[in-house]
């Protein structure tokens, strides 16, 4: 059976080493042609500029579309602590709602999953109405009718992952 998709039309975005895998999977992951795009590097670049790096790569025009998957524990376990693997330093809601408005909304998307989420570490429902949240605003058309998609830099070719 043949993957879904290609390693080189995927991209890893916000990740961050919470340990070391065992040498073949690190070996795997090191030689994978996706495109990578480490939280440390997100936040050197800064959010907008992430997302404009992926979308050149995941609305490549020889590209059918994308789907969009998100773990939740992409946040620090600060902001939300209701998920299987809490490791530290991760995304704050301020940073995460532009990524996932700008990939929603991106005319290359076509579906999109949450994962991780536990709600039994969530008794009160709280943050879950968080995740919600977030999801709507990110869904929500942007202020005056028009996508919140992130313009491509002129020139520049697009492209998909996921």
């Amino acid at each position: 059976m043949a993957p879904y998709f290609r390693e080189e039309d995927v991209v890893v975005l916000a990740y961050r080493d919470a340990g070391t895998p065992d040498n073949y999977i690190l070996d795997a992951w090191e030689r994978s042609p996706m495109t990578r795009l480490p939280l440390e590097r997100v936040r050197d670049i800064g959010v907008a500029a992430s997302i404009q790096e992926a979308l050149l790569q995941l609305e490549r025009p020889e590209l059918e579309g994308f789907w969009i998957h998100l773990d939740v524990d992409v946040l620090d376990p600060q902001w939300m602590p209701a998920v299987d693997s809490p490791d530290p330093g991760g995304l704050r809601f301020e940073e995460l709602e532009p990524i996932v408005r700008a990939a929603v909304q991106s005319p290359g998307a076509v579906g999109m999953e949450l994962t991780i989420f536990d709600p039994d570490k969530d008794p009160d429902g709280r943050l879950a109405r968080q995740l919600v949240d977030l999801l709507a605003r990110a869904l929500a058309p942007a202020p005056g009718g028009t996508s919140g998609h992130v313009p491509r830099r002129a020139g520049a070719q697009a492209g998909r992952a996921a």
